[in-house]
C-alpha cells in the first residue's frame, strides 16, 4: 500500500493562462515548510539579480499540494489572472 505523500510546498512557474493554470504549472522545488519556500525563492532572485536578470521577468509561485497559492510574507497573495 502507497503511502501519502507528505505535505510539501512546492515553487512552480506556469507555463499557461487561465484558471487552472498552476495546477499545469513544472515544479520548480519543494519544500517541509513554507519559510523554507520563500527563502530558496528569495535565493533564486538574488541569483538572477546577480547575472543582471530582473528577477520579475522570471514568474515563480509557491503553492501547497493542492496546487493553492501561498501567501508571501509580507502578507501579499500572488492572484493568477483570470
Amino acid at each position: 500500500m502507497k503511502r501519502p505523500d507528505p505535505f510539501l510546498f512546492h515553487i512552480v512557474q506556469p507555463y499557461a493562462d487561465g484558471e487552472r493554470r498552476l495546477e499545469h504549472a513544472t515544479v520548480v522545488s519543494s519544500h517541509r515548510t513554507a519559510a523554507d519556500a520563500f527563502a530558496e525563492l528569495a535565493r533564486i532572485g538574488a541569483v538572477l539579480e546577480h547575472y543582471r536578470h530582473p528577477a520579475e521577468t522570471l514568474e515563480l509561485i509557491v503553492v501547497t499540494n493542492d496546487r493553492q497559492p501561498v501567501p508571501r510574507p509580507d502578507g501579499s497573495r500572488h492572484d493568477p489572472p483570470s
